[in-house]
């Protein structure tokens, strides 16, 4: 559900707001007959101006705590969107593409953030364009260094260098 706000400028949201506080006002003290006192040391407003007042203050209250809620939705979602983003990078070889056949199992990439190094098993596969290979999220920030081993053995290497869209590997 969108909020009014995404639809229509403050302006008009407050106008709006007023046109119900004053509708449900008119019902109550028109129709029902009820009372209503606000005193304060500088003014003092009863019957209907002081139920239009009430009204208004708890519908503007709760379309604030519902903006809020709705806010804190969006916010849950583009991080759990951020977790799952991934970083893909075009491997380049020196030899053409079609004739090289890594084992998937085997490629692992190796992070190293200061003093600080990690290795993870590297999401690889081949497509339309050449071999591909799929970072985690937590290598955006940081310097990655690639092994890539091919089905007979032979390793390929990308040195460490922060993720770009195309890496070259570099036999061994």
């Amino acid at each position: 559900m969108k909020k009014l706000s995404e639809d229509y400028s403050p302006l008009i949201n407050t106008v709006v707001l007023g046109a119900v506080s004053a509708g449900i006002a008119f019902v109550l003290f028109y129709f029902l007959e009820s009372f209503a006192k606000i005193e304060n040391t500088t003014y003092s407003v009863g019957g209907a101006v002081a139920g239009f007042g009430v009204v208004f203050y708890l519908l503007s209250r709760h379309m604030k705590e519902t903006a809020s809620t709705e806010d804190q939705d969006r916010i849950k979602e583009l991080e759990e969107r951020l977790v799952t983003k991934r970083l893909k990078v075009n491997l380049e070889f020196p030899d053409p593409s079609e004739s090289i056949e890594l084992d998937t199992v085997k490629c692992r990439y190796h992070l190293k953030a200061g003093a600080q190094e990690e290795e993870g098993e590297l999401e690889v596969g081949l497509t339309v364009g050449g071999w591909q290979c799929i970072l985690p999220p937590d290598c955006e920030e940081k310097r990655v260094r690639l092994t890539l081993v091919e089905t007979d053995g032979q390793a390929w290497e990308v040195p460490t260098q922060w993720p770009t869209v195309n890496m070259k590997a570099v036999k061994r």
